[in-house]
């Protein structure tokens, strides 16, 4: 049946998300959290120093004031 597995997955899942509070404590889930949340700020920074760099070259391409 399609709801039971669904369900079964995200159980799965969701334990294997909680692994790091269930070994070591809810501190240690905060920590992971804490690293995950401060990799993607560096992820979109990193994207938007990109798009802009393009964006800059771009506008110099067409001889545009930036």
């Amino acid at each position: 049946m399609v709801v039971c597995e669904t369900i079964d997955t995200f159980l799965a899942l969701k334990f294997r998300l909680d692994i790091g509070g269930f070994l070591y404590g809810p501190w240690f889930r905060y920590t992971i959290l804490a690293s995950i949340a401060i990799s993607q700020l560096g992820f979109v920074a990193t994207y938007t120093i990109f798009v802009a760099e393009n964006f800059r070259v771009r506008c110099l391409d067409f001889k545009l004031p930036f």
